[in-house]
């Protein structure tokens, strides 16, 4: 009896796991797979960073308070079943769902989840650290969105935020900055010489943070908006917010991918750029070939 019940125990235990999602069925094998779903979950959409670029100052402060609601409920349980030794699992009805923002289908996989009924404590538990995670990359991004749009009002300005982030009538995305330069973004994965003189200046954006590539006396370095210079070497360089990167972004730059763009420079000083990102690398149109650069008639802006 003992050994059938051993073997029916691992017969089940094989069995995937299922979970309806908007009307899909999703099904996992074991944690790595499921995690690797929730992977995917971990970036503000497209779409919904460009929505939420378009909002005036009251409306994005009303998506902060709601995410910064969001964020702390769901940490709140996290730290609670800390506390009280509960698992997440009988803490799960205390998540407000009401609060969850609708991307990524996240209000149907934590209702799915919930309601789960073969899912263990720890698909639960990865399932709130990644939502926390994609809360807390949200709440970045609104505060950078925030804080633009007041720099640019007191500056009497043009947003400064990308708004093409996509592709428009079959062209490259462009968006204008406060100085109406249009900006080209890169072609991904597709290296783009760059002849930079000495002494000389290249804006960078990556997403919507401006870098600037200098030559100077020191060498080449990519100069960010918070002041620090990283040096470049020679050779291949890649600039992202992984710990595996040779130039590691602050992780608070939330829209900067894990591996954004790659700056190869040769023993002689000519540059190569090549975007890895799917945020985007923009830079004056200018510097790529003719096949790949913008016709520019006027300015794409945030209204």
């Amino acid at each position: 009896m003992i050994a059938f019940l051993k073997r029916l125990k691992l017969r089940l235990r094989k069995q995937p796991l299922e979970i309806e999602v908007a009307g899909v069925v999703q099904s996992f094998a074991d944690a790595e797979q499921f995690g690797e779903f929730l992977d995917l979950r971990l970036k503000v959409p497209t779409s919904s960073m460009e929505q939420l670029a378009g909002m005036d100052g009251q409306s994005l402060l009303r998506e902060i308070r709601h995410t910064g609601r969001a964020y702390k409920n769901a940490v709140d349980i996290m730290v609670r079943s800390a506390e009280t030794g509960l698992s997440v699992v009988r803490l799960w009805h205390q998540l407000d769902i009401s609060r969850v923002p609708d991307d990524h289908e996240w209000p149907s996989i934590l209702f799915a989840v919930g309601n789960a009924e073969q899912f263990p404590e720890s698909f639960h538990r990865l399932t709130l650290a990644h939502y926390i995670r994609y809360l807390d990359a949200r709440r970045n991004l609104l505060d950078n969105l925030h804080h633009e749009l007041r720099k640019t009002e007191a500056q009497d300005g043009e947003p400064v935020m990308p708004h093409g982030m996509r592709h428009s009538f079959g062209l490259e995305p462009r968006f204008s900055t406060t100085r109406h330069s249009i900006y080209a973004r890169l072609p991904r994965r597709h290296s783009i010489n760059v002849d930079l003189a000495s002494g000389s200046n290249l804006t960078v954006y990556l997403a919507h943070n401006r870098y600037l590539l200098k030559q100077d006396g020191a060498g080449l370095s990519l100069l960010g908006q918070d002041g620090v210079a990283h040096l470049l070497r020679a050779g291949r360089n890649t600039v992202g917010r992984s710990s595996h990167c040779d130039i590691r972004i602050e992780t608070a730059q939330s829209d900067i991918s894990r591996e954004h763009l790659l700056i190869e420079v040769s023993e002689d000083g000519h540059v190569s750029l090549t975007d890895l990102s799917s945020r985007g690398t923009y830079v004056p149109p200018e510097i790529l070939p003719a096949r790949h650069a913008l016709s520019v008639t006027g300015t794409n802006t945030i209204h």
